[in-house]
């Protein structure tokens, strides 16, 4: 078999690439904007407004289309797996791919989220210096997972060509330039929310640093952390492309063996492994709900 060629890989995404680069373009302009827009508070329609009929319709028409997307897979997943003894026996057999996936999932989130927070402040910044920001910040956003993936490959037998062994943080590296991207908009977006007023306040009464930022920033920035937060685990999760090129051997993700299971036609153990992909992501979603209203409440105490 022979090793993907980096170059031939990059003239057959080009396409794809340079239309996903002009599109990050054209919506750098109207992001950087809003940067520079003060926020003064959420839109409200006034009161005793309402929607007009087929707006509501369309509204009910696309909630009805989501729910039906979301519950007849998940239904349909629990039928196939059976029993709650085959979820469990299906999860003993996968114990080590799912123990790998959640350890790989968590670091990307911790390493993630303070690496999104530095550069959220960044694009806050104005003139050449913050498009150059934005640019680096967007540029992995247009690469495939398979050309990133390949790209790291690449990266990590030039490091062993100098003497530096980069293929056990591999995937951790490929998950973070997939993912970091989203997680800094997600920040940048809480960024935005946070009261100006309120923040210039911090700084004339706060007694240090490290004060302003548990009790004020803290609360204000905690939804949007907890967001960039379990989308990092959770994208990790259920990544494939760039991981299955740059895993080693033995270290398997969950998601590599669902792909494998796939071509043996093991659909009843394919479903339970299903059904625990998304029993983790539902629960993170409800604790990272309850924890941002904690944080909200805490804030406006």
């Amino acid at each position: 078999m022979t090793r993907p060629s980096a170059f031939a890989a990059l003239l057959t995404a080009l396409p794809l690439l340079l239309v996903v680069t002009l599109l990050l373009a054209g919506g750098i302009s109207p992001l950087r904007h809003a940067a520079a827009t003060p926020w003064r508070g959420g839109w409200r329609l006034p009161r005793g407004t309402a929607w007009p009929s087929w707006l509501s319709l369309v509204q009910y028409v696309a909630v009805g289309l989501l729910l039906i997307q979301a519950v007849i897979p998940a239904a349909m997943m629990c039928w196939m797996t059976g029993s709650p003894a085959r979820l469990l026996q299906s999860l003993r057999t996968a114990q080590h791919e799912v123990g790998y996936s959640l350890v790989l999932a968590a670091a990307v989130a911790l390493i993630g989220v303070p690496l999104a927070l530095a550069l959220s402040a960044r694009l806050e910044r104005t003139g050449l210096v913050g498009l150059c920001w934005w640019g680096m910040t967007l540029i992995p956003l247009a690469l495939p997972a398979s050309l990133l993936g390949i790209g790291m490959a690449r990266l990590v037998n030039l490091g062993l060509d100098m003497g530096v062994n980069l293929a056990p943080l591999a995937p951790l590296l490929a998950n973070l330039a997939r993912f970091l991207p989203i997680a800094t908009l997600i920040l940048f977006a809480q960024r935005l929310r946070c009261d100006r007023d309120l923040l210039e306040a911090m700084h004339c009464y706060q007694r240090n640093r490290w004060q302003g930022a548990w009790r004020v920033q803290g609360p204000l920035l905690a939804p949007g952390v907890l967001l960039a937060a379990t989308l990092l685990f959770t994208l990790t999760l259920s990544e494939l492309g760039a991981t299955l090129l740059v895993a080693e051997p033995g270290a398997a993700t969950l998601m590599m063996r669902l792909y494998n299971l796939l071509h043996y036609g093991a659909s009843r153990e394919v479903a339970a492994l299903c059904v625990t992909l998304m029993g983790i992501t539902l629960g993170l979603g409800v604790l990272a709900t309850a924890g941002a209203r904690c944080w909200r409440q805490r804030g406006h105490r």
